[in-house]
């Protein structure tokens, strides 16, 4: 019994853990079992196996006056291991009398503390190895209990737990958290301490939703429709988690970033339909600005006709696209114009000097250049800029890198003034831009400055020639 007690002294004093066979229980129906309540550890019994286990050491290097004068001062604190302090100081005494008897045991200390700092860095064949010389030695040493016991029991446990250990870590590695925790259960019902590998679940956890927050933020930022199939995976994958994992903080995280995907599918659909707008409305100013050029007048009536569509669907370009209705209209009435009739044989007299034309608004023309402008940035287009900013010069090898450098770019600009100069050739415009700039890898930074356009009127198209 007192042999019993003295190998749990030292290797607890030690550092090690222990784990003794328990009798094989019947199969029951699946029961609940609450965690055992770790007892409260006694202060005395501690300095007592600290004591204990600095004489072990001390009898390993042949100094017993010293081993016995520590398990003296131990046994005075009349602590819970004080008749085990007692027997270890009488197999000293005994050694000092009998020096054969001293360098037996002084060789059976140094074994048995070899084995425990094998087991410590989880080398078990060794430890294994120097228990069994224990075991060989001749009578009078007293760890051979101590060895078989540790042979019979606790290396058979610490393997075992070692195993479970890399089931946790590869179930986790695979994201099966919830078989993870089912393993820390089973090291727990085998009497090992589960705290540590239950760390490690919820920490592997906590990182998976982080990662899975990162990529949410990434993705509601795309205006793609992958990044819409994206997000529809990843709810998939956040209610999955949050239902195989243990109710708490980390499935609460996991349901709420799922919930917002909703939302943020909503958000990259609407950004779509107004770029797609955007786009739509540039073309049409285009093809109008072409039609006009050439005094086409089917093209013209088919400007009319996209114009009439985005002026009744009410979207951002509504305002403008009514301003340039009245002003295709100006232009096929005047193409519709009948021609003055011929004259025959008397000269007609000298036709009266025609009205002036009223002068086209160059304003509508202008906001329209200005949202190309937005509009290159949003696609990351380069030469698409430079078609309206032809005299940008070197500054196009640095918009070519910044684009190409961007996940994605939004750039929203809003006019408050536009100032036409006086002979109708040159304008400014003075607006706030707002722009968020995406790079690859990188997080997402926001713009918000006051530009300065300074546009020309060059081959009967407004183009820009500085922004500040």
């Amino acid at each position: 019994m007192i042999a019993a007690a003295l190998v749990l002294v030292a290797l607890t004093a030690a550092g090690y853990k222990l784990w003794w066979n328990k009798p094989a229980e019947t199969p029951q129906a699946t029961v609940v079992t609450p965690a055992p309540v770790k007892p409260t550890v006694d202060p005395l019994e501690v300095r007592q196996r600290a004591a204990m286990d600095d004489a072990g050491k001390l009898v390993a290097a042949n100094d017993l006056a010293g081993a016995l004068r520590i398990l003296q001062d131990a046994a005075s604190l009349n602590g819970p291991l004080t008749p085990d302090i007692q027997k270890k100081e009488v197999e000293i005494q005994e050694s000092m009398k009998d020096t054969a008897l001293a360098d037996l045991r002084r060789h059976e200390e140094q074994l048995w503390e070899r084995a425990m700092s094998a087991i410590a860095a989880k080398r078990y064949k060794e430890s294994e190895n120097h228990l069994h010389q224990i075991l060989t030695l001749p009578a009078g040493g007293v760890r051979r209990t101590d060895a078989q016991k540790v042979l019979d029991t606790v290396l058979p446990q610490r393997e075992a737990e070692d195993r479970l250990a890399a089931q946790v870590r590869q179930a986790v590695k695979q994201g099966d958290f919830a078989e993870a925790r089912q393993i820390v259960a089973q090291i727990q019902k085998n009497g090992g301490d589960p705290a540590p590998y239950q760390k490690e679940v919820e920490q592997k956890e906590q990182d998976r939703i982080n990662a899975w927050a990162d990529q949410f933020k990434q993705l509601s930022q795309r205006d793609d429709d992958a990044a819409i199939q994206q997000l529809k995976s990843l709810q998939t994958q956040l209610q999955s988690f949050a239902g195989n994992i243990e109710p708490g903080p980390r499935a609460d995280l996991a349901r709420s970033y799922s919930d917002q995907i909703p939302t943020a599918i909503g958000a990259i659909q609407s950004r779509q339909t107004s770029k797609n707008a955007e786009v739509s409305f540039q073309q049409t100013v285009q093809r109008y600005q072409q039609a006009a050029d050439a005094g086409d007048k089917a093209g013209l009536e088919l400007a009319r006709s996209s114009f009439q569509s985005l002026a009744q669907g009410g979207g951002p370009h509504a305002n403008d696209a009514h301003e340039y209705l009245s002003e295709v209209s100006g232009k096929l009435a005047a193409l519709n114009s009948p021609a003055p009739p011929a004259t025959t044989t008397r000269q007609a007299p000298p036709a009266a000097k025609p009205e002036p034309a009223a002068p086209v608004d160059p304003t509508p023309a202008i906001r329209s250049v200005i949202q190309r402008y937005a509009l290159a940035f949003d696609q990351r287009d380069a030469d698409g800029l430079r078609q309206i900013w032809p005299s940008m010069g070197k500054r196009y090898a640095g918009f070519k890198n910044s684009f190409g450098s961007a996940a994605s770019i939004h750039m929203e600009i809003s006019i408050s003034a536009v100032d036409v100069g006086g002979d109708g050739t040159t304008a400014t415009v003075t607006s706030s831009v707002v722009q968020q700039y995406t790079p690859k890898g990188g997080k997402t930074t926001s713009l918000k400055d006051t530009y300065v356009f300074q546009l020309a009127m060059k081959n009967g198209a407004w183009l820009i020639t500085d922004v500040q």
